[in-house]
């Protein structure tokens, strides 16, 4: 399946109407974004999940050879963020940052991360961000999930964009990942790990791997989803920092 053929049978024909086929692969258009949340008779009914609308891969001029591909858990059911809910609202963050800053409180944290990791406030030109499962499984029937089969989508998406660093955003999509991607070659290799103390029921974990010829990070939800204890906020706060600067050496 190529690529195009991919983002018409999970997002619908619409995705003509976002894109410019060009020698160099598809150029999104985000300025026509609002096409997006127009109804779509022909996206993707495969699983339960169908129910909630769907995201659109988000990328800035040619989406090939990015330096980073961020993978998300699932689009959200898109209640949130001005009627449409993209992976982290990058869309939004695109039209206007105000209104992207405006939306939640945590988007601008959001923005301060991406910027230390690609070194660059045009980070939006460096990163591919995507969804594991394309529609919002975890706010839909029991086992979607499982059900999704648009989690085998993903390997389209690494052939096709090739980035050279992978960051895997939370516990679903690193699952989905390791399941579809690293137990089918079983050839990587664990470069370094750590973990942090965030209350005293649990821990989180960082790691980094070595697969194929990329760099891949299965890193915890650092912005919003966790519960941190009181106590362990400064170590949590110190986690965080190193753990965005580790990734930032390997990927500026």
């Amino acid at each position: 399946m190529s690529f195009q053929d991919l983002l018409i049978k999970r997002f619908g024909k619409r995705v003509a109407h976002l894109t410019t086929s060009t020698a160099a692969g598809l150029v999104f258009d985000p300025e026509k974004i609002h096409l997006a949340q127009d109804p779509s008779d022909d996206k993707c009914r495969s699983c339960p999940a169908h129910v909630y609308r769907q995201d659109l891969p988000f990328w800035l001029g040619n989406h090939r050879n990015k330096k980073m591909m961020v993978i998300a858990q699932d689009a959200g059911k898109g209640d949130e963020d001005y009627g449409f809910n993209t992976v982290f609202s990058m869309h939004m963050a695109c039209l206007s940052k105000e209104d992207y800053f405006k939306a939640s409180s945590r988007h601008e944290l959001y923005f301060d991360m991406f910027q230390s990791i690609i070194g660059s406030n045009e980070f939006l030109k460096h990163i591919y961000f995507t969804d594991i499962v394309k529609c919002a499984y975890s706010t839909g029937p029991l086992g979607s999930f499982q059900l999704a089969s648009c989690k085998q989508d993903i390997q389209v998406e690494l052939d096709e964009v090739n980035p050279s660093v992978i960051l895997l955003m939370g516990k679903p999509a690193q699952h989905a990942f390791a399941e579809i991607c690293l137990k089918q070659e079983n050839n990587f290799n664990v470069v370094n790990e750590f973990t942090c103390q965030i209350n005293q029921r649990g821990s989180i974990s960082f790691q980094h791997i070595e697969w194929q010829d990329k760099q891949v990070f299965f890193a915890p939800h650092l912005i919003g989803n966790l519960h941190i204890g009181k106590d362990y906020k400064p170590a949590f706060l110190k986690f965080k920092l190193m753990v965005i600067q580790y990734m930032h050496s390997y990927v500026s």
